[in-house]
């Protein structure tokens, strides 16, 4: 298993402009290490679009898909059926369990799916979503992964991010 260093970055009071400042402060350190990971934790949800620009325009970032625990639900249950099916345990599926599969299939297709499928089968739900490349060839691409965290509660220090950024 590969090691990786976490920098996290929360922000606060001050507008996405310090995340690009962290960023570049950071940039031949994070460049030079292992895969390095950087969580962005906010309380604004609408900030982590910005954020995953400037990290991608400074590094052609690697990045996770943000997905919610109902989303997650969603792919598990979806990887849970594909195993019994896998299995042959087909009389466990009802016709509606059927199309759903199918249509589960196309929605959750593509490398990423394919990689967690394989991790989920030995890890279950501890499975975390692979690194997919954003915007980089997979050569090109240094290895520093940016990872939003959307803050469930406001705290004193996210109040005013708004006004900010």
């Amino acid at each position: 298993m590969k090691s990786s260093v976490t920098f996290v970055y929360v922000s606060g009071w001050c507008p996405l402009g310090e995340f690009a400042a962290f960023l570049n402060a950071y940039a031949l350190l994070l460049r030079h290490l292992p895969p390095a990971r950087v969580p962005l934790c906010t309380a604004h949800n609408g900030v982590v679009d910005r954020a995953r620009r400037i990290c991608e325009r400074r590094f052609g970032s690697r990045s996770v898909a943000a997905l919610d625990d109902a989303e997650t639900g969603r792919v598990f249950a979806h990887f849970e059926a594909r195993r019994r099916f896998e299995m042959r345990r087909f009389r466990t599926f009802t016709p509606q369990d059927l199309g759903q599969l199918r249509a589960d299939l196309d929605r959750f297709s593509g490398r990423m799916y394919e990689d967690w499928y394989e991790r989920w089968r030995v890890d279950g739900e501890a499975a975390v979503p692979p690194i997919e490349p954003v915007g980089a060839d997979e050569r090109m691409a240094p290895g520093v992964q940016f990872v939003p965290h959307v803050l469930p509660y406001r705290y004193p220090f996210t109040d005013r991010i708004e006004e900010a950024a």
